[in-house]
């Protein structure tokens, strides 16, 4: 989930392989409902976090991550 927009998602998700849903919050209103600050959660598709980031996380090193689970 990031505050980029469907678009930039879909563009972002093409240029990586990436299948799975990315979420546009464009409005912030899911942020503000936690802390402040840049967090990157990895969840599996059982719901399990299988990797944190804090901050933005490098492209290829959070793919790799995700091949992980595969």
């Amino acid at each position: 989930m990031s505050p980029d927009s469907i678009e930039t998602h879909k563009k972002f998700a093409e240029e990586y392989g990436i299948t799975f849903p990315l979420i546009a919050d464009e409005n912030n209103a899911v942020r503000k409902l936690y802390d402040s600050g840049r967090i990157t959660y990895l969840i599996d598709k059982n719901g399990v976090i299988r990797y944190i980031q804090e901050g933005v996380p490098k492209n290829r090193k959070f793919l790799k991550q995700i091949k992980k689970l595969n």
